[in-house]
C-alpha cells in the first residue's frame, strides 16, 4: 500500500511539476526567479524516497520541454542533473540525518539537497558549454542571485506543506527503508515470519493472566472507549482490553496466519481484526492506540509516531508496553534481527513521540517497559 501511495504521489507531482511553471512563462525571465519546477521535485524527494524522487527530478523537465518548450534544450541536460540531485539528496538525507529535532532535519536535508543541485548543474553547464561560454560568474548569477526569490519560497514553503500533509495523516513518509522503493522488504520479511510462527505462538508460554491484565491496565484504557491494538498478533491482550472497559476494539497485524489464530479464538462483535501493514491502515479518531510487546519490528521511530498519531483523536492516548525491561527485550530479539531493531531506554525512544504527544510517563524496569503519552492539539514537531 505504501509503495502504491509513493507510486502515484510521484506521478501527481511530476504532473504539478509540468503544469505549475506555465503559470510563470508569461512573467519574463519567471521561471529563473521562481524555480516553480523544483518544488514537486524537492517534495517527492522527500515524501517518496531518493530513487523516486530521482525519477521524478529527471522527467519532469524532459516531458515539460517536450510538451511546452520549457526548458530549452539548451539547458535541459543541467536542468534534469540539477533535479535529479534535488529528488535524490532530500530522500537520502532526511533518512540520514537524525537530530532530535524534527524541523531541523528537514531544513538540512532542503538546504544541503538545494547546494548539491545547484553545483551539479554548473559541473553540468561547464562541461556542454566552452569555457569561454560559462563562467562561475554566470553560474552564480542564475543559482542563487537572480533565483533568490524562488530559493526563499522553498525554504518558506516546502517544510510547511510536509509538516501539514504529516499532520493531518494524508500522506506520511515512509522512512524505514533507505532507498523509499525497497520500503515492503522489512514488511515482507515480518510477514513471513510471523506467519510461519502462528500456530505454535500462543504456545510459547506468557505472562499469566492477572500479570497481563496488570501489564495492559498500564495503557489507561478506560470505559466507553475506541481502541486500537498494532501488532495485535493472535489477539493477546484484546478480552482484556474489553474486560477494563474498551467499547470497541479494532486490532491489526501484518500476519495474516496471527489474524487467523485471533479470529478463530475470539469471535466478540466488539473486536474487529485486520490483516494489513499499519502505515496501510486508514482509520481515524480513536481515544487509544496500544502496543503490546511489537513496537521493536516497527522500524522507523519516527514515522511510527506520525502514524500512531494520525490515527487519534486531538487529545487521545498511546500507550507502547512490553512485559520486561529494553535489556531482556533485546537479548529475545538477537536473532530476529532482521525483523527486529534494538530498543533503546523509554527516554531515548520517547523522543521521536515527543513532536506529537505531550509524555505521561516513562518506565524501564525488570517488570515493564512503557512509553505513554496524550496526542497534541498543536505538534511542534520538536
Amino acid at each position: 500500500m505504501q509503495r502504491v501511495k509513493s507510486l502515484v504521489l510521484t506521478a501527481v507531482l511530476i504532473a504539478v511539476g509540468i503544469v505549475l511553471p506555465m503559470a510563470f512563462h508569461a512573467i519574463p525571465k519567471g521561471g529563473n526567479i521562481f524555480l516553480p519546477m523544483h518544488i514537486p521535485v524537492l517534495l517527492c524527494g522527500f515524501l517518496c524516497g531518493p530513487v523516486l524522487g530521482a525519477f521524478a527530478g529527471v522527467i519532469t523537465p524532459v516531458l515539460s520541454s517536450f510538451a511546452t518548450g520549457m526548458p530549452p534544450m539548451t539547458i535541459l541536460p543541467a536542468m534534469a542533473a540539477e533535479l535529479a540531485v534535488y529528488g535524490f539528496a532530500t530522500g537520502i538525507l532526511i533518512r540520514l540525518i537524525r537530530t532530535k529535532y524534527q524541523p531541523l532535519n528537514l531544513y538540512l536535508a532542503l538546504i544541503v539537497a538545494m547546494l548539491c543541485g545547484r553545483a551539479v548543474s554548473g559541473v553540468v553547464n561547464g562541461l556542454i558549454l566552452s569555457v569561454g561560454k560559462y563562467s562561475v560568474q554566470m553560474w552564480l548569477t542564475a543559482s542563487f542571485v537572480l533565483s533568490w526569490p524562488g530559493i526563499l519560497i522553498q525554504l518558506l514553503l516546502i517544510p510547511q506543506l510536509l509538516f501539514a500533509l504529516e499532520k493531518a495523516g494524508i500522506f506520511v513518509p515512509d522512512r524505514r527503508d533507505l532507498w523509499g522503493v525497497g520500503s515492503l522488504k522489512n514488511v515482507s520479511v515480518c510477514k513471513s515470519y510471523f506467519n510461519a510462527a502462528a500456530a505454535d505462538w500462543d504456545s510459547k508460554g506468557g505472562v499469566s493472566p492477572e500479570r497481563l491484565k496488570q501489564l495492559v491496565a498500564l495503557s489507561g484504557v478506560r470505559a466507553g472507549e475506541r481502541v486500537l491494538d498494532v501488532g495485535c498478533g493472535t489477539g493477546v491482550i484484546d478480552s482484556v482490553l474489553l474486560e477494563l472497559g474498551a467499547a470497541e476494539v479494532v486490532a491489526v497485524d501484518v500476519a495474516d496466519e496471527m489474524i487467523a489464530v485471533a479470529r478463530s479464538k475470539r469471535k466478540n462483535p466488539r473486536v474487529t481484526y485486520m490483516a494489513l501493514d499499519f502505515y496501510g491502515f486508514h482509520g481515524r479518531e480513536f481515544d487509544r492506540v496500544v502496543v503490546y510487546n511489537a513496537f521493536p519490528h516497527f522500524m522507523d521511530r519516527n514515522a511510527f509516531a506520525a502514524k500512531v498519531a494520525a490515527c487519534l483523536k486531538e487529545g487521545g492516548t498511546f500507550a507502547v508496553i512490553h512485559s520486561a525491561s529494553a535489556a531482556e527485550i533485546n537479548a529475545r530479539h538477537t536473532g530476529v534481527k532482521r525483523i527486529s531493531r534494538r530498543l533503546r531506554p523509554a527516554t531515548e525512544e520517547a523522543v521521536a513521540f515527543r513532536p506529537f504527544f505531550e509524555i505521561e510517563e516513562l518506565a524501564d524496569n525488570e517488570n515493564y517497559y512503557l512509553i505513554r503519552g496524550v496526542r497534541k492539539s498543536n505538534p511542534d514537531r520538536r
